[in-house]
């Protein structure tokens, strides 16, 4: 109950300060929601009427479990590719669906999510989530429309129930990652509008905007409300990204949403009140969430990087200037490199490759353990390379007779380049590795009698790029490193690329190569 509390209470702030909600006079009250329902009514008159609606619908369907449809206090068990519509002709009849998920956090798989359909609402459940996968990506997933009435609003509000944790779902093919309250309203061939307390919005994998209260992130939406797609772009780097669903917009206007949009009032100095109480609270808060985040992180616990890195974006970000007035500069600094702290890892490399053509040969390679450490941007605080050093190489060819054979090896330089990054997608973290191997040196050299020495080049760098060649970034020389499965202990991701195969003039070669990312916070 004073988590339920809370979140109204915090619900009930930004809709005063920065919405405005349809209002209701002393006359206008709703019918019970039940046969035995005291009706509701607003303590005075012209107040939002949304919060105690939500309260009411709440309690009544606070003994839903994981994964049920609560209605009017019946609940029912709730599977995939089910569909939902709620209809709502006035006030007097406003109707509400309560659906309690489960949602993947960074500390648990059993946190809740409670999902309200309300007032003219469409709600179809693509996916719902029971456990974790290996990539750590899968999310409870939904479809909405909503179609207002003539005096009232339809959408979502979607409640993290979890006193700590951060928990993500996908609406509209868009992920949601919530530390409180959000609202939600949508319409095919329009824009999904979603506000909230604090949360990301990510509806590509190449980005992920941060939304705090008073802000809006809009997403236009094609028919099948799914993000309009947006043409590819180049970074700074030349590397093809795709932004954020365009044309995506967030702000912090008074907007005409009618269920999200400002309040009017005859008291501005009210309105700064709140909206200073709003900084201050939302300051706080995210610094003691950020403090709790470091402690576990500098303490081992590696999916506290997550934490740490989501915290910090609304610290540290320059357009929420009241952060500094609230916390001060010093402390914000403190966050800065707390957070490359918290994000330091060590990354190794190990690699094989067996060929066979004119001579079979197996070839083995090993990357000194590299320091990598990103800041609170997500970003490679500095490029690092170290030593690629061959183990191994066995070439096998039969030799003429009379003939010898020595082998030659040598080792080379391995780089991480500075474009690397580390950043939040969805319910964990998205790393776009970028290395370079220089080529070793690995020579089987043939010496015959009354003829001069043949060297033949079997270099693993060369066949790596034979079997990766989707790797490869020509624009910065690089190979981008992404698909990574996550486990959260002191080997925080790994990355397997193995029985890769790829033709060679006259034969074949196989790869197999791994990439391995220690968590090891560095005081």
């Amino acid at each position: 109950m004073k988590k339920l509390l809370s979140l109204l209470f915090l619900f009930s702030l930004m809709t005063t300060a920065c919405m405005h909600i349809p209002t209701m006079t002393a006359t206008e009250v709703p019918a019970p929601l039940d046969g035995e329902s005291t009706p509701i009514k607003p303590e005075i008159s012209d107040q939002p009427l949304f919060g105690e609606v939500i309260t009411n619908a709440i309690e009544q369907c606070k003994g839903a479990g994981l994964n049920q449809a609560c209605h009017r206090g019946e609940m029912s068990d709730l599977s995939a590719g089910q569909s939902f519509r709620v209809e709502s002709s006035a006030l007097d009849s406003y109707d509400i669906w309560v659906f309690r998920l489960q949602a993947p956090g960074v500390d648990s798989d059993f946190e809740s999510l409670l999902i309200l359909a309300a007032g003219n609402t469409e709600v179809r459940f693509d996916e719902i989530f029971i456990g974790r996968d290996e990539t750590n990506q899968n999310l409870p997933r939904l479809v909405f429309s909503a179609t207002d009435g003539a005096d009232f609003g339809s959408g979502l509000v979607i409640i993290n129930e979890s006193e700590e944790d951060l928990l993500s779902l996908e609406v509209n093919g868009v992920g949601l990652t919530l530390g409180s309250t959000a609202v939600a309203t949508s319409q095919p061939n329009g824009e999904m509008k979603v506000r909230m307390l604090t949360g990301t919005v990510a509806a590509t994998t190449s980005e992920t905007v941060h939304a705090a209260a008073s802000e809006t992130v809009s997403v236009r939406m094609t028919a099948e409300s799914k993000p309009q797609p947006a043409q590819p772009v180049l970074d700074e780097n030349g590397v093809e990204i795709t932004p954020l669903a365009a044309p995506v917009t967030t702000n912090s206007n008074k907007d005409d949403d009618p269920m999200i949009t400002p309040l009017t009032s005859e008291n501005d100095a009210d309105i700064e009140l709140d909206m200073k109480a709003m900084e201050e609270f939302i300051a706080s808060h995210s610094m003691r969430k950020f403090n709790r985040a470091y402690n576990r992180c500098m303490e081992g616990d590696a999916r506290q990087v997550y934490n740490v890195m989501y915290f910090a974006h609304f610290l540290l970000d320059p357009n929420r200037i009241y952060m500094r007035r609230v916390l001060g500069d010093a402390a914000l600094q403190t966050v800065r490199e707390q957070v490359k702290q918290c994000g330091t890892f060590e990354l190794i490399l190990t690699g094989s490759q067996q060929g066979s053509s004119a001579l079979s040969w197996t070839s083995k390679v090993s990357g000194d353990v590299l320091k990598l450490q990103f800041d609170h941007n997500g970003k490679l605080v500095a490029p690092v390379e170290g030593e690629l050093t061959v183990t191994e190489f066995t070439p096998d060819m039969p030799l003429p007779p009379g003939c010898t054979s020595t082998t030659e090896t040598a080792n080379s330089v391995l780089r991480v380049q500075e474009y690397s990054t580390l950043k939040i997608y969805y319910n964990t973290m998205r790393i776009r590795l970028y290395f370079w191997p220089n080529p070793v040196t690995e020579k089987l050299i043939m010496n015959c009698p009354s003829a001069p020495p043949v060297e033949i080049p079997l270099d693993w760098n060369t066949y790596f790029w034979y079997v990766h060649p989707d790797l490869l970034r020509k624009e910065n020389q690089s190979y981008l490193i992404q698909n990574w499965e996550y486990t959260g202990g002191q080997i925080y991701a790994e990355a397997f690329y193995l029985n890769r195969s790829g033709t060679i003039e006259g034969g074949t070669v196989t790869s197999d190569t791994s990439f391995t990312l220690m968590h090891t916070p560095q005081e």
